[in-house]
């Protein structure tokens, strides 16, 4: 187990060399979809979410009563 363990952790070190394994804060603040895919993954027009505010219709009750 510990065998993997190092092996592992070497290949990420002799890696990280060549090549980041971490986004940057700039990145995620973006969205790494955006910065790393170039497209946007997530549908942004809200129409597709059915949101109905129960709290509204709870104080319309309370009012009503």
């Amino acid at each position: 187990m510990w065998m993997g363990i190092a092996i592992t952790w070497i290949g990420l070190k002799v890696i990280s060399l060549v090549v980041p394994l971490r986004a940057t804060e700039e990145e995620e603040e973006i969205g790494l979809d955006i910065s790393y895919h170039g497209i946007v993954a997530v549908d942004q027009s809200h129409e597709f979410i059915q949101f109905e505010n129960h709290y509204v219709e709870v104080k319309e009750k309370a009012v009503d009563s």
